[in-house]
């Protein structure tokens, strides 16, 4: 049975007095950003964009592997207006499914469906082979977009004893903030792009406020946040889709060098070399006559200064 053909959309908004009138998502563990709330009577309701739609292209560039702040800078790229190609959820899986490259050329015709899954036997269906994107994804930060709600944004943020930076403590359920994919225990990196990630509490409240309406967090998680320490890097937006660091190893210990042993008591004299080099001959010090050290020394003694036992009140008084 042939199904409706599946399109995407090239939506021209123009900017009006107060903005364009729609709202970015970008959902967990998935690059590009997505339509997540559409103004009513806004220019975005005009130019054809929903809730929900997948933006493919912004004015010509393609964005499916970019981030928040990349879409973003994107769409300021023009001045007053911005071209958005989009697709919906089910065009977007139709498209993803049989490999067909989103481009503004599926905005006239389409592709249709060359027939549904049901009328398919078991050996004409496609096998689907499930990507395990855990190792990777689960090691990624998290770019969360939050607009605010007639409540707020549905979290708070807490300190924890021994550990440095702020904390989500908990996520009000069906808030913007688990819309956004906030999580209990998440750590702030970013908020609007700027690294806050050991700034004081108040500063870290003041800087979401100074979004207005909306707010950008960069957050990861304790398993993510383990991994960037190993490899001692600072968890920045780039790397919600991009590459990833490698972890460093640490060197192992180098064992301290032998100490060379003395092969005589410390306190023995050393041996001098004489004119005859007599040492490096094997000389022994103590095979010399023994009346010979004895008149050596007595030639080296020498007399102690008589003292003058006149002054001794004056010594010990100045001791």
């Amino acid at each position: 049975m042939t199904m409706p053909a599946h399109k995407a959309r090239l939506c021209n908004v123009v900017r009006g007095a107060n903005g364009y009138g729609f709202h970015l998502h970008g959902e967990k563990g998935k690059a590009g950003q997505s339509i997540q709330k559409v103004e009513p009577d806004s220019p975005a309701v005009e130019a054809g964009l929903k809730a929900g739609d997948r933006i493919i292209e912004v004015n010509g560039h393609n964005v499916e592997e970019e981030n928040h702040q990349q879409v973003v800078a994107r769409i300021k790229e023009r001045s007053g207006e911005t071209d958005l190609l989009v697709v919906d959820v089910e065009a977007e899986k139709y498209f993803k499914d049989n490999n067909i490259p989103i481009t503004q050329e599926l905005t006239e015709n389409g592709t249709p469906d060359a027939e549904s899954d049901s009328d398919k036997t078991d050996e004409e269906k496609p096998e689907v082979v499930a990507e395990d994107n855990t190792s990777s994804d689960s090691r990624r930060p998290r770019s969360c977009n939050l607009v605010r709600g007639e409540s707020g944004y549905g979290f708070n943020l807490h300190s924890e004893k021994d550990k440095k930076g702020r904390f989500i403590r908990s996520v009000d359920p069906d808030s913007p903030a688990e819309a956004a994919g906030l999580k209990a225990g998440d750590r702030v990196i970013e908020v609007n792009g700027t690294n806050m990630e050991y700034d004081k509490h108040n500063e870290l409240v003041n800087a979401i406020k100074q979004g207005g309406d909306q707010v950008d967090l960069l957050v990861v998680d304790e398993l993510s946040d383990l991994f960037f320490q190993s490899c001692k890097v600072t968890p920045t937006a780039e790397h919600v889709s991009g590459s990833l660091p490698t972890p460093v190893e640490e060197p192992a210990d180098t064992p301290s060098a032998p100490q060379a042993s003395a092969s005589s008591p410390a306190d023995e004299p050393t041996p001098k070399a004489t004119g005859n080099n007599q040492q490096a001959n094997g000389f022994d010090p103590f095979a010399v006559d023994l009346n010979v050290l004895k008149e050596k020394s007595r030639q080296g003694k020498k007399k102690a200064p008589s003292s003058n036992w006149n002054n001794r009140q004056a010594i010990f008084n100045n001791l």
